[in-house]
């Protein structure tokens, strides 16, 4: 763990603090990224892939496409939906971390996540 500086009141802060113990905000360290890739695929490249992430709507992708979601640091559901199929992933946002999450649609239509 590093000290940083606090990016609203400026006090040191430990990178992997959730909120300031001074000012009191949420990822005094900065903001996390998460960035939802969908592969580039000949089947089913046309049919949309909504990304949710805790139930609001962020992004719609076809395929090659993806979703840049910056999110403060904490525990998010990420909610992945095509054509009635869905599936779920627990995922942790660091403070100036970038999770990525590819993303693909079978053949039979079921969507699938691999989180990296």
């Amino acid at each position: 763990m590093a000290l940083v500086s606090c990016r609203e009141c400026g006090s040191e802060v430990s990178d992997s603090a959730v909120t300031c113990p001074k000012c009191g905000v949420a990822g005094p360290a900065g903001d996390g990224r998460l960035v939802v890739a969908r592969r580039k695929k000949f089947a089913n490249g046309g049919v949309r892939i909504d990304v949710r992430v805790d139930g609001v709507q962020h992004a719609s992708l076809r395929s090659g496409q993806e979703a840049h979601i910056i999110l403060a640091p904490g525990k998010y559901t990420l909610e992945l939906s095509s054509r009635g199929n869905s599936t779920r992933a627990a995922v942790e946002i660091k403070s100036r971390q970038t999770l990525t999450c590819v993303v693909d649609l079978s053949a039979m239509g079921s969507v699938r996540a691999t989180l990296d």
